[in-house]
């Protein structure tokens, strides 16, 4: 028999009880010699016992100890064999061995009694404790799927996006409008798409360089001459291609690096500038 069977058979809960025979004790008390597993069972199931005793502790009913020195008080009044306060038994052997068979029967029912009822207690215990792990892991599970399940509608989103700029990019209505770097020694560049149907302008950043927190890109269209506000966009290592306005006509495009994106006018420095192609498709 392995440790973990002679655990699992109940002989360590009858021997914490008091209840073990004397072969069966003294077989518990040879493996415990022998196996620090079995010892470690035992003490977790001694001191599962004394929380359940603790737990379902009884208090003495008060009338009980009324009813006894009630009974005794009788004894001594008719019972003539009392001399001096001494009281001397004229109960026959037999029954007195048949008293001490009932409590030890009674004994015995009382310890079976807490042996089940232990074991119920402890088996509820476990049962719990592997619902909760069970509960736990499920739970850790429905996380994972969540989060797989999350990232690839991220993902899909992601896809979808690139798509959509793609089949923008190469529909045959689009005019690439390249921007190039208008600040001597710094070769940044962007480019301008613009659907020369519906007249939707889109703006790729290319190399321009990331916005501070207080920055923004605004982008500029001249029309008749005038620089009009066209929207304005940040800059990071994640910037991609982004939509603007509807522009309807335009001479040229510029972006420039302002404090604000809400003004009229340009007050910071034009990065990059481009013209569109006079042979619009």
């Amino acid at each position: 028999m392995t440790n973990e069977e002679y655990i699992s058979s109940g002989i360590l809960e009858t021997y914490a009880l008091g209840a073990a025979t004397p072969a069966e004790k003294l077989d518990v008390e040879n493996m415990l010699s022998s196996s620090e597993e079995i010892r470690k069972a035992l003490d977790l199931i001694q001191k599962d016992l004394e929380v359940y005793l603790t737990l379902h502790a009884i208090e003495p009913d008060e009338r009980l100890k009324e009813k006894v020195l009630d009974a005794v008080k009788k004894d001594q009044a008719s019972n003539p064999s009392i001399e001096n306060g001494k009281i001397i038994s004229l109960v026959k052997e037999s029954n007195s061995t048949r008293l001490k068979n009932y409590a030890i029967a009674a004994s015995l029912i009382l310890v079976v009694s807490i042996a089940i009822n232990f074991s119920q207690w402890r088996n509820g215990n476990s049962l719990k404790a592997e619902k909760l792990q069970q509960d736990t892991i499920l739970s850790a599970e429905k996380t994972q799927k969540m989060f797989f399940a999350s990232m690839m509608v991220s993902s899909q989103e992601k896809l979808d996006s690139a798509m959509e700029e793609l089949k923008f990019i190469r529909n045959p209505m689009t005019q690439n409008i390249a921007l190039n770097s208008m600040v001597k020694g710094h070769p940044m560049k962007a480019t301008i798409y613009w659907d020369m149907k519906s007249m939707q302008v889109a703006v790729d950043p290319l190399t321009l360089p990331a916005t501070a927190s207080d920055e923004k890109y605004v982008l500029w269209a001249v029309i008749d001459g005038k620089a009009v506000n066209e929207g304005n966009f940040e800059m990071n290592a994640n910037t991609g291609m982004l939509m603007m306005k509807v522009i309807p006509e335009a001479e040229a495009f510029a972006i420039s690096l302002e404090k604000s994106g809400d003004i009229p006018v340009a007050e910071g420095p034009i990065y990059v500038m481009g013209k569109p192609s006079p042979t619009a498709p």
